[in-house]
Order: structure tokens, then C-alpha cells, then sequence
């Protein structure tokens, strides 16, 4: 069943002193209350829908929306709305999404309660009360799974690893040998924690020959990694993952990395190995960021970057080479002239008569 949420819940939320500098109570009663949370077009009676437009306004005002914010750009405190709805202003809709949308979150459910009669739990694993186990569920020797956690079907979790209260982790994910999951985790499905890094080196017989890798990996408090992603664990020591930090989809870790706290990787995120990286750092899509390099705290780096440098300072860079965003901007736009230049010149050295001066590879390969 939809969980109900009640107007007196948000007004509760409009008072705490974290939100209330952008979520306030306008109208309506306590008891009002709605089971989803949809967008404007689909608003109606049982509902809650959030607006930033004239049209969504109207959209779900006719609608008979039951709970409605609207950012207040719309002037919600002077506007008349029916006494069945009711109303809260936003001045930043994205954190109020944040705020309110985990009072209709029902992920719990999505986990059978207790452990499924197939999962397979080593005897010697230590296993908390009120953790929800699913189908076919594979547990090591000596592993721990603590209070509250949720792991999907399919999912394995080898020889003394660890699983932090509170924390999910959704269908066959890979949790290796001692590696550390902290409390209030949550790591989506496809995704591996500790397979081996990529450590080879070439021998006397031209083969190549693999370095076994002996460390593990330590993902701390508060960490959220998207599906299909691989952290990979140290060759000696630890890869680390900070609190808080947080990887979208598609994101790969080398062996021996620290990734500090509070991060955010977007999509397709590459780093190589033994890489420190700050914290309050923000990725864009598909970066990629060299081996053995250092990156500052509170730094930001577009989308389709490359880092081959250590960069000692905070700030916003971009591009490949990678310039100040600034710099790479202008690089990116200067760009667009350069087949025009190439063509101008040509032209100037014709008229001059100095022949063609191109590159003795370029007039090889041509």
C-alpha cells in the first residue's frame, strides 16, 4: 500500500531551522494528506505535486491536487487556492526534493523482511537482527552484516567483509574478501567492491605477469555508488571511498585510490591507480584522471576532461590539456575557426610563393 504523507509532516519539516529557510508552510490542514508524489500533469486528489511554471501552477490547481509547493518565484503567499489543498512555498525546489521525497520513499519494501530460505550464509558469518536477506543470497566465513542492512538477490558478500548498519545493497552486487561497506550505504545493482586492480608487469620472457593484489577496499559512512560500477582493491593497503561521497553509474576506481568525502563522479568516471582526490569535489561525465596524481579539495572538472596533472588548487577547470573552465571556454570556442585559419594561411603562402611547408609526416601519410 502507497504510504500516506500528512500536511502536519511537512509543517514539522518547515520548522526545523535546516529547512526552513526554504520550505514554509502557507495554508491548509493538518490531516490532508497524499500517497504519491508526481509531476503537475498527473497531479489529482491523494496527491503532492511540486510547480516552478504559470502552467504547472494551473495544471495542478485544477487537477484538485491535494499538496502543492510551488517555488516562490509564483508568489504562492498571495494567490487563493481551494481549502482542500495544501500550500508551502520553495525557494529551492531541488533541496526540498530532497527533503519531502524520502517521506514517500518505500525501497524498504522492495526487500523481503528476514532472510529467504535460499540464501546461502556460511555458519561462522555474523549475522544482526531485523537485516533483510533476499533470494540466493551468497554470505562468506566470517562476514558481518550489521543491524537494519538489506542485501538484494543475488547478491555475494565473500570471506569476512563487512556490511555497515543500515545500508543496501541491491541486486548481485560483489562485496570481496575483507573489504569494508560502512552504515547508511547504498550501492546499486552489477556494481563490485574489491575485484582485483590491474597490476601486471612485463618479465624476462616478454609475458606478462600479474602482481596479486593483497590490499582491500573501505567504503565509508554515508557513500551511495550507482550501478555497474567497479572499485577495485589495493594492490598492499586500502582503496578508500570517503563519507559521503557519492558515484553515478558506470564509474570505475583503479587499485590503492583515495577518494575523499563529500564528492560528487557523474556518469562514466575513470580514475587509475593510487590517485588522491580531495573533498567537495565535483565530476563531471566521463572524466578521466591519471595515475599517481593529486587533486586539492573543492575542485570541479567538465565533462570530458582529462587530469594528467596533479592540480594543487581549488577552482573549476576543464578541457583536454586541462585549462582554468575559463581558458578552456575560449580554447573550445577558438576551435570552431581553426579549418578556416588552416585554409587562410594556405592561401597567404601560395600568394607569397613559399610553397607547401606542411610536415614531412603529414606529406607521408598523405
Amino acid at each position: 500500500m502507497p504510504q500516506s504523507v500528512q500536511t502536519s509532516q511537512l509543517k514539522e519539516l518547515a520548522a526545523n531551522p535546516h529547512f526552513s529557510s526554504y520550505l514554509q508552510f502557507i495554508s491548509g490542514q493538518d490531516k490532508t494528506s497524499a500517497e504519491l508524489a508526481v509531476e503537475p500533469g498527473r497531479s489529482g486528489p491523494q496527491k503532492m505535486s511540486f510547480v516552478s511554471t504559470e502552467e504547472q501552477w494551473n495544471q495542478a490547481v485544477q487537477n484538485q491536487v491535494s499538496i502543492l509547493i510551488a517555488h516562490e518565484k509564483l508568489s504562492p503567499k498571495d494567490r487563493r487556492v481551494d481549502s482542500s489543498i495544501s500550500l508551502f512555498a520553495t525557494s529551492n525546489m531541488p533541496a526540498t526534493f530532497a527533503i519531502v521525497l524520502p517521506l514517500f520513499d518505500q525501497k524498504k519494501s522492495r526487500f523481503r523482511p528476514g532472510i529467504h530460505p535460499t540464501a546461502a550464509i556460511d555458519p561462522s558469518a555474523q549475522i544482526s537482527p531485523e537485516v533483510r536477506i533476499g533470494a540466493f543470497v551468497v554470505i562468506g566465513p566470517d562476514a558481518i552484516i550489521e543491524e537494519g542492512a538489506m542485501i538484494g538477490a543475488q547478491t555475494v558478500v565473500e570471506k569476512g567483509a563487512s556490511v555497515g548498519a543500515k545500508t543496501i545493497l541491491h541486486s548481485q552486487v560483489f562485496v570481496g574478501a575483507d573489504c569494508k561497506v560502512g552504515r547508511f550505504c547504498e550501492i546499486h545493482p552489477h556494481t563490485t567492491i574489491g575485484a582485483d586492480g590491474f597490476g601486471f608487469v612485463p618479465g624476462p620472457d616478454s609475458r606478462m605477469h600479474k602482481i596479486p593484489q593483497l590490499g582491500i577496499v573501505v567504503i565509508e559512512d554515508f557513500v551511495e555508488i550507482g550501478a555497474n560500477c567497479a572499485i577495485d582493491r589495493a594492490t598492499l593497503g586500502e582503496t578508500r571511498i570517503g563519507e559521503g561521497t557519492k558515484f553515478d553509474n558506470l564509474c570505475h576506481v583503479a587499485h590503492n585510490c583515495k577518494i575523499g568525502k563529500h564528492n560528487v563522479f557523474a556518469g562514466g568516471f575513470f580514475v587509475a591507480g593510487s590517485t588522491n582526490i580531495g573533498d567537495h569535489c565535483v565530476f563531471g561525465g566521463s572524466v578521466a584522471v591519471g595515475d599517481h596524481i593529486s587533486i586539492a579539495d573543492r575542485v570541479t572538472v567538465g565533462g570530458r576532461s582529462a587530469v594528467t596533472k596533479s592540480i594543487r588548487q581549488s577552482g573549476t577547470y576543464a578541457g583536454y590539456p586541462l585549462e582554468s573552465f575559463t581558458a578552456a571556454k575560449r580554447t573550445l570556442a577558438n576551435s570552431t575557426y581553426v579549418s578556416d585559419l588552416r585554409k587562410q594561411v594556405s592561401e597567404i603562402r601560395k600568394h607569397l610563393k613559399l610553397g607547401d611547408k606542411r610536415s614531412s609526416a603529414a606529406k607521408e601519410n598523405k
